[in-house]
């Protein structure tokens, strides 16, 4: 039981890991700051213990609400844009009672409407971010007591020109980098199926590449096989023939050595079919230490009554002080018979 919780709690939270973006990181930066900067500023400011008392509630409720949505966020991260849309609902009172608190036009956290401004037309894109700006201008000048006299006319103005100066920008930059992502998204998706595609015809060219070998492999294999084939008729007939003769141990002799040789060639040809059948796979050696001449005596045996039927006489010329070497015995023994 504990084994599948903790499987189900990797597995929840490598899904949260995978939606959390670089901008959700700063949005949780940015209130990380505000809310110590906001302390900060409480402390060292000499202001009315009225405002003092308002504004302390009003950074509790900042970071109540904060803490809400993001332990929201962490259990629901699928549902992240409605989660932001939450968020700038509880911002944009928070901002426009700070500003309105600490002497809305004259207010030391003005900057607070150009960073909201900022940070939700970079989330939501160009329109929402226009409209973000239109609401925050509203607010700044209610925050302001609607008092535009000739003094506060030309600040306002230019408050307001940089809020869309803000949004505008970085709504088109926005859009642009969804854009963008949508599009590298959309590649990588094609490339995975382009890549599963050359896989599959890369599979498909190795099948004919064997079928094509095995065609080519034909004419050794009747090759390969009528060695063995050759010398099994050959002692199999010697050993029909000696069976109605056989009176003497020396008979008996020749004909247990003629079965062993029948049992030797049936073997190989055995191993023979099995590497065609086997063709796909890679060769494996059974490598030992060896006298080579242990293996051409035996070689020769194979066919020595064949030699003998044809008259053919063959001359043995080996090494004994050849040492031991490391090598195939079937394969040698193969390439020896051919």
């Amino acid at each position: 039981m504990n084994i599948n919780n903790n499987k189900n709690r990797l597995i929840k939270w490598d899904r949260v890991r995978l939606n959390i973006e670089d901008a959700d990181t700063a949005f949780l930066f940015v209130r990380i700051i505000v809310l110590l900067g906001g302390i900060s500023w409480l402390a060292l400011s000499q202001i009315p213990a009225e405002t003092f008392r308002l504004l302390t509630n009003l950074f509790i409720y900042f970071l109540v609400y904060s803490v809400f949505t993001y332990i929201w966020l962490l259990i629901s991260p699928e549902k992240k844009k409605s989660i932001y849309v939450f968020f700038l609902l509880f911002d944009i009172p928070f901002t426009f009672l700070l500003v309105y608190y600490t002497g809305g036009f004259h207010s030391h956290f003005v900057n607070g409407f150009y960073l909201m401004t900022a940070l939700y037309s970079f989330y939501f894109g160009l329109v929402p971010g226009v409209f973000i700006a239109v609401a925050a201008s509203v607010l700044y000048l209610i925050a302001g007591g609607l008092d535009l006299n000739e003094h506060y006319w030309p600040d306002f103005s230019v408050s307001i020109a940089f809020m869309f100066l803000l949004a505008v920008p970085l709504g088109l930059l926005s859009q642009k980098l969804k854009k963008d992502r949508s599009e590298i998204s959309s590649l990588n998706k094609n490339l995975r199926v382009y890549i599963d595609e050359l896989q599959s015809m890369h599979g498909r060219l190795i099948q004919v590449e064997k079928m094509s070998e095995l065609g080519r492999m034909a004419a050794d294999v009747a090759h390969e096989i009528r060695n063995p084939l050759t010398s099994i008729g050959g002692f199999a007939r010697r050993l029909d023939k000696n069976l109605s003769e056989i009176k003497s141990e020396r008979s008996i002799y020749k004909g247990k050595e003629y079965v062993g040789i029948i049992i030797s060639e049936v073997n190989r040809l055995e191993r023979i079919l099995k590497d065609i059948l086997t063709f796909s796979r890679d060769v494996k050696y059974n490598m030992e230490r060896l006298r080579i001449n242990e293996i051409i005596n035996a070689s020769l045996i194979t066919f020595a009554e064949l030699f003998r039927e044809q008259k053919i006489n063959v001359i043995e010329k080996i090494d004994n002080s050849i040492p031991e070497v490391l090598l195939d015995r079937n394969q040698l023994k193969q390439a020896l018979l051919n």
